[in-house]
């Protein structure tokens, strides 16, 4: 290359180079650390000055300017300084001068610690150190180098001074130039830096800052939510892409306390590692960069890793579905994972919706039981729950079904159904029997309703009283019975006294002597039977829509069916009283003689045309022995008798001698009606006798 065009491309290189330019008004400025080396040759090179600090200030012959760039490395603790300019008018003697007050403690006049660095263009290069007032010859051996290179309009030159300079430390800084213009001792010019000061005293200098470079970290976590288990990768990155220093990854729990878990050197500034943490929940993490002789340090933003518990399983089992009363179950299930932490919880509910603890048990490699003891005969519902842990997530079992106290109440509504169902085949008469059958019927519904509702308690409870209600009903029928026999016995005696009278005779008039018996409507009970049934029908309906309507939704069609079922029983019951009461009213006897209320004889209906004549009839033969003579008996004053049957109206039985009664009269007192032609007054009277009894019965 020859001088003009090395000329050119140093002079771009000062202009381009030097990163940072400070113009001489200044008295402060910052010189950064640097990892690039400069080779002493003067001739300045882009990639050794472009991180370097320049200063521009007017050269001596006010014609150019003056350019220093000055920058520290740190890895040989050497400070570098470059200078050029731009003179035509040259002088071997054309000087650049260097003043640095290592400790920065200022004074009017250099001290020991107090250098002067310089250099003219034809490379006469010394050292001179203060002696406190002035600053000494020049020292040997010379501690420090340089580098210069003129051409015929200007000059450079580079140094290297050795010296241990730290992160933010402060020097006092000078420079001088001088521009010889002739060859006496007095052709010369000068301009300093910083403008106007006094270049021996180190109160006059300019601040120079030494400063490492920034840096920043960033980190990622890939990925930012994980499980307790699992792992996650940490990335760090610094800004610059350093290979030096150490990064490193931390982890907090409070964001005070820090703890490293991951560490090594950067490769092109970054870093990773993955890490799977050793609890769950909110964990902080951040990256560190050491920093290197350059970098300062640097410290990323804090980051969340969210670290969720582990899903667990429990479940439960028994070891019956069913069991008695008073009978203790095993409940015992396990947890997965199969961990001996937290608390499991066995609980219990009624209606599947509340829950209460019955025992807590701590697992034993995720294995638990239990032995309980129901308190009552009904459904119940059993689940477990367990706690948890910091590091699991707790879970519940699924719901048990335990039927305390089931079969019992099976076997007691079977057998009350039977008896109930028994005795309504037997058919009963006594109003006070079918008073408790009804009641005992009553009873098994009640057992329904609770067996539907899981209360097994309850429906063996009601369907005992259902059995010993038809109990009792069965005895209330059975005493009934025989008073009836015996009542029958008393009709029949009743009866043959009053044949005997008749056959010694009857006084003389009727009222005097009259033999009757009063019976009960032989169709009341059937009546009351028709109404009993009935009213069971109704209440039957009311009772099965109040309790599907109360029923849980997933029951209410099993509700239902069970009470349709008894519905049928109960209008099947209902149609067979209406037919026995239908078939008693049609053979039942007419009513009796009607009389008025003062017991006169009522008036007369008029009577039907007579009929035709009959022919003649040979006459009847006389009887050997004639009835005495009686009196004309009056109907309408017949009295009546003290003793009533129990239910129904009454159904007179009148025994006379009367002859329309001896001729073949009825009970009705319609003489010579069809049902009573061709009988004699002893049939006619046992035949009522009969009927009598048969519609008690």
């Amino acid at each position: 290359m020859d001088t003009k065009s090395l000329v050119i491309s140093s002079l771009i290189g000062l202009l381009v180079v030097c990163g940072i330019s400070v113009q001489a008004r200044g008295t402060s400025f910052v010189v950064p650390f640097s990892d690039i080396p400069v080779k002493l040759d003067g001739i300045w090179t882009q990639d050794e000055w472009n991180d370097s600090l320049r200063i521009d200030f007017q050269s001596a012959d006010g014609k150019s300017s003056v350019y220093v760039c000055v920058k520290y490395y740190p890895k040989t603790s050497t400070l570098y300084v470059a200078y050029v300019t731009f003179d035509e008018t040259y002088s071997p003697d054309d000087a650049f001068s260097f003043r640095l007050d290592m400790n920065h403690d200022g004074g009017g006049a250099p001290r020991s610690d107090d250098y002067l660095f310089s250099a003219t263009r034809d490379l006469h290069f010394w050292i001179s150190r203060g002696t406190g007032t002035d600053w000494e010859g020049e020292l040997y051996p010379r501690p420090c180098y340089a580098g210069r290179y003129s051409w015929s309009t200007g000059w450079s030159a580079e140094m290297e001074i050795p010296v241990d300079i730290e992160d933010r430390q402060v020097l006092g800084i000078a420079f001088r130039q001088v521009d010889f213009y002739g060859t006496g001792s007095s052709d010369w010019v000068a301009s300093d830096y910083p403008v106007g000061i006094d270049r021996n005293v180190p109160d006059a200098w300019a601040d120079a800052v030494f400063e490492q470079k920034t840096s920043s970290i960033s980190l990622s976590l890939s990925p930012s939510t994980i499980t307790f288990g699992d792992s996650s990768v940490f990335a760090a990155t610094v800004s610059t892409p350093r290979s030096s220093g150490t990064t490193s990854l931390q982890k907090s729990n409070d964001g005070i306390v820090w703890a490293t878990f991951a560490f090594g050197t950067p490769s092109a500034g970054r870093f990773s590692s993955s890490w799977k943490p050793d609890r769950a929940g909110a964990i902080q993490i951040r990256a560190i960069w050491t920093g290197d002789l350059v970098y300062r340090n640097s410290t990323s933003p804090t980051y969340v890793l969210t670290v969720e518990k582990v899903l667990s399983n429990i479940t439960a089992s028994t070891d019956s579905s069913e069991v008695p009363r008073n009978q203790s179950v095993l409940v015992t299930g396990q947890i997965s994972p199969r961990i001996s932490t937290g608390t499991v919880e066995v609980q219990v509910s009624e209606d599947g919706t509340s829950w209460r603890n019955i025992s807590s048990v701590v697992p034993s490699s995720g294995a638990y039981s239990l032995l309980w003891t129901p308190p009552a005969g009904r459904r119940f519902y059993l689940r477990a729950s367990w706690s948890g842990d910091e590091n699991h997530e707790g879970s519940v079992s699924v719901t048990l079904t335990l039927d305390v106290g089931k079969e019992e109440a099976r076997t007691s509504m079977q057998q009350a159904s039977t008896d109930i169902e028994a005795a309504e085949a037997e058919g009963f008469w006594s109003g006070e029997a079918k008073q408790l059958l009804e009641e005992a019927t009553t009873e098994y519904s009640n057992a329904t309703v609770a067996f539907n509702q899981n209360d097994y308690e309850s429906a063996t409870t009601h369907a005992q009283n259902a059995i010993a209600l038809t109990g009792q009903a069965r005895g209330a029928e059975s005493s009934f019975r025989n008073m009836i026999m015996l009542g029958g016995g008393i009709l029949v005696i009743v009866g043959i006294l009053a044949y005997v009278a008749w056959k010694r005779g009857l006084p003389a008039r009727w009222e005097e002597s009259p033999v009757y018996l009063e019976v009960g409507d032989p169709c009341a009970e059937l009546r009351e039977k028709v109404k009993k049934a009935e009213k069971a029908l109704d209440n039957a309906e009311a009772d099965k829509k109040r309790n599907v309507d109360n029923a849980p939704q997933d029951r209410q069609k099993e509700v239902a069916d069970a009470f349709d079922k008894l519905i049928d029983k109960r209008r099947a019951d209902w149609l067979k009283a209406l037919a026995e009461l239908g078939e008693c009213e049609r053979k039942k006897p007419g009513p009796p003689p009607v009389q008025t209320p003062d017991g006169t004889k009522p008036k007369p209906v008029p009577e039907p045309p007579p009929p035709q004549p009959l022919p003649p009839q040979p006459p009847a033969k006389e009887p050997q022995e004639k009835p005495s003579e009686v009196a004309p008996l009056r109907p309408q004053s017949r009295r009546r008798s003290n003793q009533r049957p129990p239910n129904g109206r009454s159904l007179r039985v009148h025994c006379s001698r009367h002859p329309s009664f001896l001729n073949g009269c009825d009970l009705c007192g319609k003489p010579r009606s069809p049902q009573c032609q061709g009988a004699n007054s002893l049939e006619s009277w046992t035949r009522t006798l009969v009927q009598t009894r048969s519609a008690l019965r």
